[in-house]
């Protein structure tokens, strides 16, 4: 059973240099879920105020820009540091107006009482174990206003078993070993290499290797494993939501800028 953490310092150093190099246009990539939850009863405008958003998987910050333009009263945290300093330095050039702090999911709870009236996650799937996931639901729950709504990916009502086979579709589709990206930089060479591996039906491993070649200190590899779950389809999700005080489960579904079909999910605070 695989219960390793992924070394975020080592991803995130290395994605942050790789963004530097090769920019995406993330208004473009980002803003498909963000606008449709825009045109939804829950993002629309409370008593004369725009909603009041929590992206609690802040990462480079690009969902956060996104959402602030569009209107919600955003703010913004990942419990990375590294990150952190890269997303607020991308928020103060884009000239958006997003608070950032770093925070627990757990925590949220205390860190930002009944705050707001949405929570954006597009990781909660990837938590592992059920006590895991309870604690980090009801850390949202916390940060959540009484009818507040905690928003979520990957489960679909349309598919609410579909995490298994969910698995097996990728896994069988999925290029074992490749070459994710590769960079030089006054004279650092870094080729990014993902290797992929299924040690249980319900999860993807990903080692992701990094082979880096720099002046003065020769060749050298660092690693991370970042696991892709799927045991946390709408059957099995919905009722740990329900445990940790959400009384309300939905799913919309929407298509997204490649033309495919995408589930967003929200959950009521009671």
């Amino acid at each position: 059973m695989y219960d390793g953490e992924p070394d975020w310092d080592t991803y995130w150093r290395w994605e942050i240099l790789h963004r530097r190099c090769d920019p995406i246009d993330f208004r473009r990539w980002k803003a498909d879920s963000s606008r449709a939850l825009r045109g939804l009863p829950a993002g629309a405008d409370r008593h004369d105020r725009p909603p009041r958003l929590l992206d609690s998987t802040c990462g480079l910050g690009h969902h956060a820009i996104v959402q602030c333009e569009l209107g919600f009263a955003t703010e913004a945290c990942d419990a990375n540091p590294r990150v952190l300093e890269a997303a607020r330095a991308l928020i103060r050039a884009e000239d958006a107006h997003v608070p950032v702090f770093c925070g627990h999911w757990e925590s949220l709870g205390q860190l930002r009482p009944e705050r707001y009236d949405l929570v954006f996650n597009d990781e909660i799937h990837q938590v592992r174990g059920h006590r895991a996931l309870r604690a980090a639901l009801e850390g949202i729950r916390g940060a959540l206003r009484p009818g507040g709504w905690l928003v979520f990916f990957f489960a679909d009502a349309a598919k609410p078993d579909d995490g298994p086979a969910q698995a097996e579709y990728e896994w069988n589709h999925m290029r074992r070993e490749r070459v994710a990206w590769s960079l030089e930089l006054q004279g650092l060479e870094v080729t990014h290499l993902v290797q992929a591996e299924r040690p249980e039906p319900d999860l993807v491993l990903e080692h992701h290797v990094y082979q880096v070649r720099e002046p003065g200190r020769g060749t050298r590899e660092e690693r991370t494993t970042m696991p892709r779950n799927y045991r946390w389809d709408w059957n099995h999700i919905v009722p740990v939501l329900e445990a940790a005080g959400f009384d309300q489960v939905e799913s919309h579904r929407f298509v997204n800028v490649h033309g495919h079909t995408y589930s967003m999910n929200l959950a009521r605070r009671a």
